[in-house]
Protein backbone atom coordinates (compact mmCIF):
# COMPACT_ATOMS: atom_id res chain seq x y z
CA UNK A 1 0.00 0.00 0.00
CA UNK A 2 2.88 2.34 0.80
CA UNK A 3 4.42 1.89 -2.65
CA UNK A 4 1.05 2.53 -4.27
CA UNK A 5 0.71 5.80 -2.37
CA UNK A 6 4.24 6.84 -3.36
CA UNK A 7 3.51 5.90 -6.98
CA UNK A 8 0.27 7.84 -7.16
CA UNK A 9 1.74 10.85 -5.33
CA UNK A 10 4.62 11.10 -7.79
CA UNK A 11 2.28 10.71 -10.77
CA UNK A 12 1.31 14.40 -10.73
CA UNK A 13 4.91 15.59 -10.91
CA UNK A 14 5.79 13.60 -14.03
CA UNK A 15 6.48 15.64 -17.14
CA UNK A 16 6.60 12.77 -19.63
CA UNK A 17 3.41 12.26 -21.63
CA UNK A 18 4.14 9.00 -23.47
CA UNK A 19 5.82 6.91 -20.76
CA UNK A 20 5.30 5.85 -17.16
CA UNK A 21 8.17 5.90 -14.71
CA UNK A 22 7.49 2.98 -12.39
CA UNK A 23 4.89 0.27 -12.86
CA UNK A 24 1.37 1.71 -13.19
CA UNK A 25 -0.81 0.93 -10.18
CA UNK A 26 -3.54 -0.46 -12.44
CA UNK A 27 -1.22 -3.15 -13.84
CA UNK A 28 -0.17 -4.32 -10.39
CA UNK A 29 -3.79 -4.29 -9.21
CA UNK A 30 -4.88 -6.49 -12.13
CA UNK A 31 -2.06 -8.96 -11.44
CA UNK A 32 -2.96 -9.23 -7.76
CA UNK A 33 -6.71 -9.52 -8.43
CA UNK A 34 -6.27 -12.28 -11.01
CA UNK A 35 -3.86 -14.20 -8.77
CA UNK A 36 -6.29 -14.03 -5.86
CA UNK A 37 -9.13 -15.02 -8.23
CA UNK A 38 -7.13 -18.09 -9.25
CA UNK A 39 -6.62 -18.90 -5.54
CA UNK A 40 -2.84 -18.78 -5.60
CA UNK A 41 -1.09 -19.52 -2.30
CA UNK A 42 -0.96 -16.57 0.10
CA UNK A 43 2.83 -16.68 0.47
CA UNK A 44 3.25 -16.34 -3.31
CA UNK A 45 0.80 -13.43 -3.41
CA UNK A 46 2.68 -11.76 -0.57
CA UNK A 47 5.95 -12.11 -2.48
CA UNK A 48 4.35 -10.68 -5.62
CA UNK A 49 2.93 -7.76 -3.59
CA UNK A 50 6.46 -6.86 -2.52
CA UNK A 51 7.80 -7.19 -6.08
CA UNK A 52 4.95 -5.13 -7.56
CA UNK A 53 5.41 -2.48 -4.88
CA UNK A 54 9.10 -2.21 -5.64
CA UNK A 55 8.36 -1.94 -9.38
CA UNK A 56 5.84 0.84 -8.75
CA UNK A 57 8.43 2.92 -6.87
CA UNK A 58 11.27 2.06 -9.29
CA UNK A 59 12.81 4.08 -12.10
CA UNK A 60 11.88 1.52 -14.75
CA UNK A 61 10.22 3.06 -17.78
CA UNK A 62 6.96 1.55 -19.09
CA UNK A 63 5.15 2.53 -22.28
CA UNK A 64 1.77 4.16 -21.98
CA UNK A 65 -0.96 2.00 -23.41
CA UNK A 66 -2.58 2.94 -26.68
CA UNK A 67 -6.17 2.31 -27.75
CA UNK A 68 -5.40 -1.17 -29.13
CA UNK A 69 -3.86 -2.32 -25.86
CA UNK A 70 -6.77 -0.85 -23.90
CA UNK A 71 -9.30 -2.67 -26.08
CA UNK A 72 -7.45 -5.96 -25.59
CA UNK A 73 -7.39 -5.39 -21.83
CA UNK A 74 -11.11 -4.59 -21.71
CA UNK A 75 -11.96 -7.69 -23.77
CA UNK A 76 -9.85 -9.91 -21.52
CA UNK A 77 -11.40 -8.42 -18.39
CA UNK A 78 -14.90 -9.01 -19.77
CA UNK A 79 -13.97 -12.59 -20.74
CA UNK A 80 -12.70 -13.14 -17.21
CA UNK A 81 -15.96 -11.84 -15.76
CA UNK A 82 -18.13 -13.84 -18.17
CA UNK A 83 -16.30 -17.15 -18.27
CA UNK A 84 -14.31 -17.06 -15.04
CA UNK A 85 -13.65 -20.59 -13.93
CA UNK A 86 -15.19 -22.27 -16.97
CA UNK A 87 -13.22 -23.59 -19.93
CA UNK A 88 -10.13 -24.40 -17.87
CA UNK A 89 -9.91 -20.80 -16.59
CA UNK A 90 -8.56 -19.61 -19.93
CA UNK A 91 -9.77 -16.00 -19.61
CA UNK A 92 -8.11 -15.12 -16.28
CA UNK A 93 -4.92 -16.86 -17.36
CA UNK A 94 -4.88 -14.92 -20.67
CA UNK A 95 -5.42 -11.69 -18.75
CA UNK A 96 -2.59 -12.54 -16.38
CA UNK A 97 -0.27 -13.40 -19.29
CA UNK A 98 -1.15 -10.13 -21.05
CA UNK A 99 -0.41 -8.03 -17.97
CA UNK A 100 2.85 -9.90 -17.29
CA UNK A 101 3.87 -9.32 -20.91
CA UNK A 102 3.18 -5.62 -20.49
CA UNK A 103 4.99 -5.51 -17.16
CA UNK A 104 8.16 -7.28 -18.19
CA UNK A 105 8.10 -6.90 -21.97
CA UNK A 106 7.26 -3.21 -21.84
CA UNK A 107 10.12 -2.41 -19.49
CA UNK A 108 12.59 -4.42 -21.58
CA UNK A 109 11.33 -2.84 -24.80
CA UNK A 110 11.66 0.67 -23.41
CA UNK A 111 15.13 -0.05 -22.00
CA UNK A 112 16.72 -1.50 -25.14
CA UNK A 113 14.72 -0.39 -28.17
CA UNK A 114 13.02 2.88 -27.41
CA UNK A 115 14.52 6.18 -26.35
CA UNK A 116 12.19 7.92 -23.89
CA UNK A 117 11.09 11.43 -24.78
Amino acid sequence: MFFGIVRLASFNTMKEKNIYIGLPASASAIILLVLSYLRVDFILILLIVVIMGALMASDFIFPKTDKKMNVVAVVLIFLTILFGREYYRFAPILLLIAVFLYTFGGAIYMKFYKIPA
